[in-house]
This record gives C-alpha cells, structure tokens and sequence, in this order.
C-alpha cells in the first residue's frame, strides 16, 4: 500500500491536526481548502450547517471530471453486474489506471523506516522470532533498514511483504538485490493467501488497515441497525448513487441482515451497535477487517503483530453526520464531508480512512490478542529502542503491538459503536 505523513496534534473536534505534514501535499489545495473552512466559519451558522448536513444525506447525481477514469468505471460497472459497491468505486479512484497512485507522484510520506528498525529488532530478539511479514511496505525502505539492522546484530530473518501496487513490489525486489539481502527476502505478493507462514512471526501493519477503501452502510428505515449498503453506476461520465437492497446485494455475494455483514468468505461483521439516524452514512472497510481476521487465523502461536496507524476519536452521542468519512491527506481539514465535490474530483484525492480507535482496541480483544502494549506511535517506538521520548503534542498516531496466545479460528466480531463502550467490560 501507500504511505504516508501521519497528522498529529488532538487540537480540533475530530481530532486531525491540519498542519502536521502539510510540506508533503499540493499547497494551492491545502491552501484554498483553509480559506474555505475560514470563510463557512464567518457566513454560516448552526441553521446553514444543519441546512447543508440535511443536503449532504441526499443520494448524489454528479458528472466526473476526470473522463478517463469516468470511461474506466463505467467499464468496470458493466463487467460488475452494472454497479459497484462503494470500496470497489474507491479501489479505482485510488489504484485504478486513471487513479490517483498510477497519475500522481505524491503517495505521502512517514518516518516510520527511521523510527521502527531498532525497535523491531529488538522485539524480534526479545521473542526469538526469524520471520517478519510486512503489510503495505511501500517501496520497503522500513523492510530494507530492518533487516540490516537485524544482520548486523546476527539474527538473521526472513522477511515477506503483502504490497498491491506493482511498482513497489519490483522497485523492493530490486533493492533486496542491490543490497545482497536477496537471501533476507521470502516472498513478495500482492495478497496474504500466497504467502505461507509456518513459524511464528512479527506482522507489521504500518499505515496499511486504513488504506483499504471503505464501504458504506446506512439506515433508511425505522430501524436501530444499518438495513442497505450504498452502491455506484457510472454511465456517459455521469456517477449516481444507489441502494443496494437485498437482491442487489447477493449479486455481490453479499447479506446484510438485520444489521450482520456477511460476504461469501464467511467472515461476519455485526454492525447492530450502531444507531444511524436515517441515510446517516457509516464508512467502514469490512475488507480491512476481513483481512486482519484472516491474519490472525493463519499466525502461529506465540507471533507478534505490530499496528501503526491513525485512528479516530470517539464521536460525540449526538453527532448526526457521516461517521467514518475518507480523509484527504492534501487538504487543510482532512475530512471530506463534501462528497459531491469528492466524485467530481476523482482520481485526485490522497484518500485514507481512520477507524475508530477504542472500537478497534476491542476488535483486537474479540480476536484473543494479548495487547502487550499501546502508545503514541513515535514514543513507543522510542522506548522499546531505549531512546528518550520528547514530550510533544498528543497524537492520533499510534502503535499497538499484540500477542497471539492462543490457536484461533474466528469468522465474526462485532464492531462497536465508541462511544456505546463500557470500556472496563469490553477493554
């Protein structure tokens, strides 16, 4: 996957930092971005915001911009059953031909390779485990240091990526190469199921889980579960929004009944928790979900897994738009609420999607991990290394590293609304 300069600083409502990273996405955006978050805060007031709110949970009808990606929806639409489901719409929009990644050359930035070599090693030694899987490496720069790092302390690794994006998949076999580490490299795929793990292992996650496009689930009935998914057509250039019933959904080898996700996989996804407001969209990757799940079966007992992300703050009871909206890393307030602007532009929008930080924690305890730890990312990443942690701004941006105790083979959890959490029962 993609990667990118984590936001930090829990100085807004939504807890996004607009200045953190900034240096790194296209400035006249960003720029007129703040001018017009500063100039709705002058006009508009609680009416024009409720007013805008009401506009926003309307089914969009919107022409695309960008035609070349219009042409390859649309031909995706007709080779999909006439429709796409919303993730199937963003894994174009961001990694199809005409996409963001194949047409833009900023894909953002972390120090995640400068920070995590030393203290990865030092948990590979600690744990006495020789293999590392990697989840959207990039171009492998945290791989590359990591196992020198590792050669040069004499523990010698094997290391495996999960990595969707060709050229970064050539650009780190190259490099493997080029350094003589060609020995260090297992295996390098584009999916986790061609990748065999016999013995335990340390699975890094680093800004991976919230770069899989999201699909949206919402309620349009009298209802306390989501009871229709949102799917898209594209025809002529135009986009519109549809309501994936039930029929419509099984062409996708998708159920959604009374409020349980359920793809032909067999991995459930309980969304009952939520109370959505009527049309009040929920973003929520199932796909991110699925593939942790998925992760944590096929590891060996006694492995370690290692997420560093940006994840959300709970929203408050009351909250009555979207949840879970993509963020645009080269935007000044990163959540994309505008989403009738969001179609127009695709193909040129650096999208992520955050989850909910404490709903995530109590996926980990559902899947039987044994969370050993959990920090800012960059002070723990200090202080398994032994270094000095500076005291800064709080952060959005955390690790959290996990055990695997015990043989496990799940195929549901329940996500939870945050704020509905009894922390000390389901913490």
């Amino acid at each position: 996957m993609w990667v990118r300069f984590p936001p930090s600083a829990l100085n807004k409502v939504d807890g996004s930092n607009p200045f953190e990273g900034a240096f790194v996405c296209p400035m006249k955006k960003f720029i007129l971005d703040f001018l017009e978050f500063k100039k709705s805060q002058l006009i508009s007031g609680d009416k024009n915001y409720l007013k805008f709110s009401k506009e926003n949970f309307k089914l969009k009808t919107v022409e695309i911009k960008n035609k070349k990606l219009a042409l390859e929806l649309e031909k995706e639409c007709d080779k999909l059953g006439r429709f796409l489901t919303y993730s199937e719409f963003l894994n174009i929009d961001q990694f199809g031909e005409y996409g963001y990644h194949k047409s833009h050359k900023d894909h953002g930035m972390t120090g995640v390779s400068n920070r995590w070599p030393e203290a990865i090693v030092k948990l590979l030694a600690k744990y006495q485990i020789y293999n590392m899987i990697e989840f959207g490496p990039g171009n492998g720069k945290l791989a590359l240091k990591t196992v020198k790092k590792a050669n040069e302390r004499g523990i010698k690794i094997k290391w495996s990526g999960v990595e969707i994006i060709d050229s970064f998949r050539r650009e780190i076999k190259e490099n493997f190469k080029k350094h003589n580490l060609y020995y260090n490299l297992n295996f390098i795929s584009d999916t986790l199921t061609e990748i065999k793990i016999q013995d335990k292992s340390a699975a890094v996650l680093s800004y991976s889980l919230d770069s899989i496009p999201p699909d949206i689930f919402l309620n349009i009935r009298d209802s306390t579960f989501p009871t229709h998914m949102l799917g898209i057509t594209v025809k002529n250039g135009i986009l519109k929004e549809i309501l994936l019933d039930k029929s419509l959904l099984k062409r996708k080898n998708i159920t959604l009944k009374k409020g349980v996700y359920q793809k032909n996989n067999g991995v459930k996804v309980n969304l009952n928790n939520w109370n959505l407001k009527p049309y009040q969209r929920l973003f929520l990757s199932t796909l991110a979900l699925e593939n942790l799940i998925g992760l944590v079966n096929a590891l060996p007992e006694k492995s370690l897994i290692l997420i560093i992300d940006e994840f959300r703050v709970s929203p408050p009871f009351w909250e009555f738009n979207h949840l879970g909206v993509p963020r645009d890393l080269n935007t000044y307030r990163r959540d994309r609420f505008d989403l009738d602007n969001l179609y127009a532009t695709s193909g040129e929008n650096l999208l992520y999607y955050p989850f909910y930080y404490f709903s995530f924690l109590n996926i980990l305890k559902q899947l039987e991990l044994d969370v050993l730890k959990n920090d800012e990312e960059e002070k723990m990443a200090n202080e398994i290394s032994g270094k000095k942690s500076k005291r800064g701004k709080p952060s959005l941006t955390y690790s959290i590293l996990a055990i695997k105790k015990i043989k496990i083979n799940k195929n549901k959890i329940d996500y939870f609304l945050p704020n509905e959490i009894n922390y000390k029962d389901k913490l």
